[in-house]
């Protein structure tokens, strides 16, 4: 499964892309983060690291689509222990920064994405 959001390239529609995105992700799913290093969309990549520092400190609120995390619908349900892994940045193809759960499904799809960077 991918996942690819248009987005609004600004930092707070980039968190909420990436909230929504580590709630529904199944463990070998993939998002594809458009202009993360792009000058002319700072907020990309602000955006990206707000969503990576409150995975770090708060994975279950990176999960949950509320502005603070609290309180807010968590939508992961009851799956595979792989899917409450966090997003993880993996390659860097083209103007794409390719995100996917840490853990062994994850690492599968890093594998190939791996590739893809090299190429």
């Amino acid at each position: 499964p991918i996942l690819r959001s248009p987005g609004d390239h600004s930092a707070n529609g980039t968190l909420l892309d990436l909230r929504l995105a580590a709630s529904l992700l199944s463990p070998q799913g993939v998002v594809f983060l458009d202009d993360t290093f792009n000058p002319s969309w700072p907020g990309v990549h602000t955006g990206l690291t707000q969503f990576l520092r409150l995975q770090s400190s708060d994975p279950r609120g990176a999960r949950s689509l509320g502005p603070s995390g609290a309180g807010s619908p968590d939508l992961r349900g009851a799956r595979s222990p792989d899917h409450h892994m966090p997003l993880t940045p993996i390659a860097q193809c083209g103007n794409k920064l390719v995100l996917t759960r840490a853990g062994p499904a994850g690492e599968r799809v890093a594998k190939y994405f791996r590739k893809c960077a090299r190429a």
